[in-house]
């Protein structure tokens, strides 16, 4: 005769004797940690590439997004900096028009 214990009914024999036996309690609490270690292993899993048919993980695509954007970011100060480079040298042929120069304010 074969009998069939699923794992459910397992657990539940390991509680009941662990709140009356310490030896047990320290079976269950162990039974325990063994499934919360299992699923920090699942979910650092997913922060690789989980299965996916990608070669990249979560974290490699959060970087390259980020990498991306931070790209565009410079982009855009490199594109201001040169006009603002530009607007600096048309107030400096303007002052220097208006300015005799021989003349500098202040000197």
């Amino acid at each position: 005769m074969t009998v069939t214990v699923t794992e459910h009914q397992i657990r539940n024999v390991m509680q009941d004797h662990a709140a009356k036996d310490a030896r047990w309690a320290i079976a269950y609490a162990l039974m325990r940690l063994a499934d919360a270690q299992e699923s920090v292993a699942t979910q650092l899993k997913y922060l690789g590439n989980g299965d996916a048919a990608t070669q990249m993980g979560a974290m490699e695509a959060l970087g390259l997004q980020l990498g991306e954007k931070l790209q565009a970011v410079a982009d855009a100060l490199e594109m201001m900096g040169s006009e603002v480079s530009g607007a600096l040298d048309s107030v400096a042929v303007s002052i220097a028009e208006v300015a005799p120069s021989k003349h500098i304010a202040g000197s």
